[in-house]
Parts: C-alpha cells; structure tokens; sequence
C-alpha cells in the first residue's frame, strides 16, 4: 500500500498494533487546537460527538473567479431558520464536517424511508447497480432516486441547499444519490473520500457530500467515523484503505444522532462506516453536490438520464445549475463507486 497522504497513527499509538506509528501531523491554524479542546474535552483518545454540546463544522471557500462571464457567483439568500453561525462555517474549513441533529422534517423522513423500502424490496436498488456494473447488458435502470418523489424532494430540500449554497459560495449541480436500507451485518466501510477528481491533484473546487440517517444512529447501528482536518490532503480515495476500519489519532465516532439528521461533510474528508457485532438496519440516502467552474467526473454511465429527469421534474427551480450537464466530463466505466 502506498504511505498515507499525510501522518495519521492507529488511536492506540505506536506499540499498539501492526501497524507503523506515522508522525505526528502539522499543527492546526492559530487558535484552532483551543477551540478544539473547548469543543472535545481534550485528550489523545478517539473523540465522540455529543449532542447538546457545541456541534462540529464544515469548508468554507473562497469566493472565486465567476463562472460563465458573470460578474460574480449567485449566491443565494440562507434562510434565516437554517443560518449557520461564523463558529460551524470556520469549523466546516477547518475540520470538513457539519453534524445537522434532526435535521429534515419528520413527514419527509417518513416518505423517504417508505420508498427506500420498495427500492431495496422491489430490486430497483439492484437494477441501478446491474446499469452501473454493465451498462451495455443491463441499459437504463427502469427508476432513478430523484424519480421517486420524496427522493427528489430530498435532493432539492431548500434548507439544505440554503447550507449547500452557504459553504461553496458560488452556485452547484447535483452530482449523484445513493439510498439504502443497509442490512445489520453489513460489513464495514474502509476509510476512503469520496472526492471524484482524476488524478487527485488539488482541492480548488468544493464537493459535498450530505449523508442523510432517517433512523438517526444508535450503538445497535453502523457508526460514521470522521477524520477532521483530512480533507485539507490532496489523496487517492484509498490512501487509507490499509487501515481498514479501525481506530485512528483524531478521529471523531458519531453513534449517537436522533431521527432525520443529516451530517454534510467535504468530500475530500476521510471517513469510514464502523460495524457493529449486533445491530439493526440502517436508513442512509447520501446526496452529493458540486461547485461550479470545472468539470467533474460523473459516477454513474447513466448520469445524463439521471439530470434530464431531475430537469423534467422541475427540481432545479430556483437553482438553475442544479441539473445541468456542462459541468460534467464523459463517463470513464470504473471510476464510478
């Protein structure tokens, strides 16, 4: 395996396992080790969110050159009941993640988790991936995510892409969606990103991944482990892949979320999702955005079909670039999840 982007060490320390103790990583910016320590309580031990306490953060970009010959980006007005506070937008730049406890509305909640079940239990689920795996045999997947109508009101949520707006400061597309009801021995997720630049060269542009948990998490379902600060490295997606699942210096366990919340985190951050021995099913529908300006790599073969729909659909009101395809390069079959 390649050596990680940058110096991370299994939580236990240097002795504690097979694997190599790295050096230390470089300090945080001014100040940010204190408010750190304000935030965790301090300590070298994994760190776990609390709710109730001050809540961690998400990347602010700066403002950049406008896209289209345009005097400068469009940048939309944040609702007052989704405003974040100077802390979470610093926080978001330096750490890559923003914790939304009970974030989406509980009726929404309900109709999503209602069509996730018929998209696993009708095989819809597993017809996308055939169109994914071999696009020629399997051709267009008869329903796409953001056709099935809470999906789609999910994707275009206006107090999320409030927020959305908020972090890049310029205006975005959608890029792709992911629903599941995942099964309760579900192995886990090796540390990864989800940045989708090839090669992975530099962090100009701002992607966002929002990851949506319609149960919330509880110790008897799959915990989401992050790791601050990782998404400030220029990596392959699978830097860290070596380390599987387990325990690293820094990280941060978020099990404990109530119902409907949503964690937006940069794309370029690197997290895992951490099995339980028992557990239960787990709701999670995660959406991605890009800022605009460059062109990104598309996931899926059918993705033009995936925007035409959101089009027809009328979700982009208001959010002109949200399903539009000129920010996108062609499809390269295995660069996809």
């Amino acid at each position: 395996m390649a050596p990680p982007p940058a110096a991370y060490a299994p939580a236990g320390g240097a002795g504690s396992g097979a694997r190599p103790a790295l050096p230390a990583r470089a300090p945080p910016r001014r100040g940010a080790r204190e408010r750190r320590a304000r935030r965790e309580g301090g300590g070298d031990a994994p760190r776990r969110h609390r709710l109730g306490g001050p809540g961690p953060r998400v990347p602010v970009r700066r403002a950049r050159p406008p896209y289209s010959g345009k005097e400068s980006p469009t940048v939309y007005t944040l609702a007052p009941s989704v405003g974040l506070s100077a802390d979470q937008l610093t926080g978001f730049a330096e750490d890559g993640y923003l914790v939304l406890p009970g974030f989406l509305p509980p009726d929404l909640v309900a109709r999503v988790k209602a069509e996730t079940d018929r998209w696993v239990d009708g095989g819809l689920r597993a017809r996308s991936i055939a169109s994914c795996l071999d696009p020629e045999a399997a051709g267009l997947p008869p329903l796409v995510e953001v056709e099935m109508p809470a999906h789609g009101e999910l994707v275009a949520h206006p107090p999320l892409l409030h927020i959305i707006n908020t972090l890049l400061q310029d205006e975005f597309v959608f890029h792709h969606m992911h629903s599941d009801r995942q099964a309760p021995d579900l192995p886990g997720k090796t540390w990864h990103h989800d940045y989708e630049q090839n090669p992975q060269t530099d962090r100009a542009f701002g992607m966002i991944h929002t990851l949506h948990y319609l149960d919330g998490l509880d110790p008897e379902s799959a915990a989401l482990v992050v790791l601050p600060g990782s998404h400030r490295e220029v990596a392959a997606k699978s830097a860290l892949a070596g380390f599987g699942t387990d325990p690293l210096a820094g990280e941060v366990v978020l099990e404990r979320l109530p119902t409907g919340s949503t964690v937006v985190v940069h794309s370029a951050l690197f997290h895992a999702r951490r099995a339980r021995a028992t557990g239960k099913h787990r709701y999670f529908v995660d959406a991605s955005y890009c800022q605009v300006g460059t062109a990104w790599p598309p996931v899926k073969p059918y993705w033009r079909h995936v925007l035409r729909r959101g089009r027809d659909l009328g979700l982009d009101e208001g959010w002109p670039e949200l399903f539009a395809e000129r920010h996108f390069t062609e499809y390269v079959f295995g660069r996809g999840r």
